[in-house]
C-alpha cells in the first residue's frame, strides 16, 4: 500500500529530476513557478514550472506535480498542462499526465463482506482535463489566478486558487 509520505517524497524527486531539467533545456537561468490551492470533493495543492513559452504570449505550458488528499483517497500526479489565453484576462487550458495512489474500497456487499478484505485499494488514473481560468491580478513578476478545470482524472473537477511567481 502506498502511504501518505512515500507520496510527498516522489512529489519532492520529481520536482528536482524530471521538471528542473526540462526548464534548463529551454534555456531559462531562472524558471518561473505556479502554484495552486486545489479545492473540491478532494483538496491538495499544485507545484508547477514553467516549461515553454512563446514570445508573444500566445501559449504557455507546465509541468505539474500534484497531491491531493481527502478521507477516502490519497493521491500524488505528474501532467503537462497548455495554457492559451482568449483576452488580457482569460485564458483557457488542456492537461495530460496520470495519477497514482490508493482509493477506499467503497464496494457495499450485503453479505457481511470479508474482513480479510483490504481497506483501501491502489490505483493508476489518466489526468486529461480542460479548463478555464482568470488572472485576478498581475505584478511585475507574477500573477494571481483562479481556474476550474474538469475531466477524467481522480478529483474529476477543481477550482484553483494560485499565483506564479
Amino acid at each position: 500500500m502506498i502511504g501518505k509520505y512515500f507520496i510527498s517524497i516522489v512529489t519532492v524527486i520529481g520536482i528536482l529530476i524530471i521538471v528542473l531539467p526540462v526548464s534548463m533545456l529551454h534555456g531559462k537561468t531562472q524558471p518561473n513557478f505556479k502554484a495552486t490551492a486545489n479545492l473540491g470533493l478532494v483538496n491538495g495543492g499544485t507545484l508547477g514550472i514553467l516549461a515553454d513559452h512563446d514570445k508573444l504570449g500566445k501559449r504557455s505550458s507546465y509541468v505539474y506535480l500534484t497531491y491531493m488528499t481527502c478521507d477516502f483517497t490519497t493521491y500524488g500526479g505528474v501532467s503537462y498542462t497548455e495554457l492559451r489565453p482568449w483576452n488580457d484576462r482569460f485564458y483557457y487550458a488542456w492537461s495530460g499526465g496520470f495519477d497514482i495512489g490508493k482509493i477506499a474500497n467503497l464496494s457495499w456487499d450485503p453479505g457481511g463482506g470479508d474482513e480479510d478484505s483490504p481497506k483501501y485499494k491502489q490505483m493508476i488514473i489518466p489526468h486529461i482535463t480542460f479548463g478555464v481560468g482568470y488572472n485576478l491580478a498581475r505584478w511585475e513578476t507574477g500573477t494571481a489566478f483562479i481556474e476550474w478545470d474538469i475531466g477524467i482524472k481522480a478529483s474529476i473537477t477543481n477550482i484553483n486558487l494560485g499565483v506564479t511567481f
